[in-house]
């Protein structure tokens, strides 16, 4: 298994997919056929902003009723 599990999309699996935040160092535990346990770790880099902190729309509209329900943005 792997930890921190909360960004993988699966931590019992072989090849999770990760989406940290920040840089994090991942640690994976498993075993083999004969019981021996062993230990890996992998360090994930993030550099720069998470790609949302990047999006500022100049011009958008959203069509609506005013109900705030099934709204969507129209990025221009």
């Amino acid at each position: 298994s792997w930890t921190p599990s909360e960004t993988l999309s699966d931590a019992t699996i072989a090849e999770p997919n990760a989406t940290p935040l920040v840089t994090t160092a991942y640690v994976v535990t498993g075993k083999d056929q004969n019981g021996c346990v062993g230990t890996g770790t992998i360090e994930v880099n993030v550099k720069g902003d998470y790609i949302t902190n990047k999006l500022t729309p100049s011009k958008f509209f959203s069509p609506g009723n005013g109900d705030e329900i099934g709204n969507f943005w129209l990025v221009d």
